[in-house]
């Protein structure tokens, strides 16, 4: 583990996935609350899941095969994330509450891209005996972070936290794509 620690490249991809995690953990937490003070409707807060949750149902099992297609960086996608939270900082009155949903739907969209470009970066990233090593990092701190957020202070943290990502991975140094044998995921 500590030898693809080592590798500023894969140091970049983690930390920057890290500190995005957090800004997702914050957001989840702070949004529904701040639409429940809002609207005190328990149905209001519950669209902010189902805004959530519907692009992983429709695009989760297909956002791969066009990531495959598209430069695995995503770079674009961490600054687009980033913007398309700015408008919740307009969100203080209950008949603004479905702009929340557009950004969560919108944000949650791009979401879906992201994740698997980040899980095909890793290979490019790391040599093919590291990737163990490096999967588990990624995923102990994937874990620690959703265990460890006042919404305009929130957004902004979550928005900066996507700005933050697509700088370390824009940093980041490819190595030349080869082909995994049969039988082993990337």
């Amino acid at each position: 583990m500590f030898r693809v620690l080592k590798s500023s490249a894969f140091r970049n991809l983690w930390v920057g996935g890290m500190i995005s995690t957090v800004g997702d953990m914050a957001l989840l937490i702070a949004l529904p609350y701040h639409v429940y003070n809002l609207t005190r409707s328990m149905l209001a807060t519950g669209g902010t899941f189902i805004a959530q949750v519907l692009p992983r149902l429709v695009l989760g099992s297909m956002a791969g095969v066009f990531v495959d297609r598209w430069d695995r960086k995503m770079i674009a996608c961490d600054i687009a994330r980033a913007v398309v939270l700015l408008p919740l900082l307009i969100v203080q009155r209950p008949e603004l509450v479905w702009l929340v949903y557009a950004v969560v739907l919108a944000e949650s969209i791009l979401s879906q891209f992201f994740a698997p470009a980040y899980a095909a970066l890793l290979p490019r990233v790391v040599e093919r005996d590291a990737l163990v090593a490096a999967n588990s990092l990624r995923s102990a701190g994937d874990a620690t972070v959703r265990l460890v957020a006042p919404l305009p202070l929130v957004v902004l943290l979550d928005a900066g936290t996507y700005l933050v990502s697509a700088l370390l991975i824009a940093a980041i140094p490819l190595r030349q794509e080869t082909a995994c044998p049969a039988g082993i995921a990337a």
